[in-house]
């Protein structure tokens, strides 16, 4: 609806005496749903870690955002905190932590040796921007 006010504004500036705008709003004016951006799918490499020293010079378990990191939530990119994304194979899960930057995503888990199971992956991702 923003964007239909917006083109009738920048339309009615642009009009002249010779070529009046003429607008008929005695219909009502539906828009589609599918005019939403949707999120396309792109392939990131995905990593996991854990809490522990080496994985993050650190064992607080709190995320650069402040949350305390939880297995099946969190993960960590350069996406702005709060971001949600869904990986392929592995389900919805929010951006809460730093440590990665480009097209990288570090899942988080409770244990190293889940972590290191995990491995590498190149997988689809849908990032859906708030």
């Amino acid at each position: 609806m923003k964007k239909l006010l917006l083109i009738l504004i920048l339309l009615s500036l642009y009009h002249t005496e010779t070529s009046p705008i003429v607008f008929n709003l005695s219909k009502p004016i539906l828009l589609n749903h599918t005019m939403r951006k949707v999120p396309k799918s792109e392939i990131y490499t995905v990593f996991a870690y854990c809490p522990c020293a080496k994985c993050c010079g650190r064992k607080t378990g709190i995320t650069a955002s402040g949350t305390v990191a939880t297995e099946g939530r969190t993960v960590a990119s350069d996406l702005p905190f709060g971001t949600k994304v869904h990986i392929e194979g592995i389900g919805r899960r929010v951006v809460e932590d730093r440590g990665v930057s480009g097209k990288v995503i570090d899942l988080y888990c409770d244990s190293h040796s889940d972590a290191l199971k995990f491995g590498r992956k190149e997988l689809k991702v849908k990032i859906n921007h708030r």
